[in-house]
């Protein structure tokens, strides 16, 4: 019988994590985007830098990503 250490089966879930930037960047992108002043590819660029900055700080803290398991 095998049996697998505690860590190997933790998974870690983030709710409430503010997706949305500290500073509410990706909501002013959309709203902006809505308004006609930030274009298609500027929204995209923001979101997934949010995207990076959020995986960045999450990695750091020891949470580890779905293909890291």
């Amino acid at each position: 019988m095998t049996i697998k250490p505690a860590a190997a089966a933790a998974r870690a879930t983030v709710y409430g994590y503010p997706r949305q930037g500290r500073n509410r960047e990706l909501k002013k992108a959309i709203e902006g985007y809505w308004k006609g002043r930030v274009t298609a590819d500027a929204l995209r660029s923001t979101a997934a830098e949010l995207r990076r900055t959020n995986w960045r700080q999450l990695a750091e803290a020891g949470v580890p990503r779905s293909a890291d398991r």
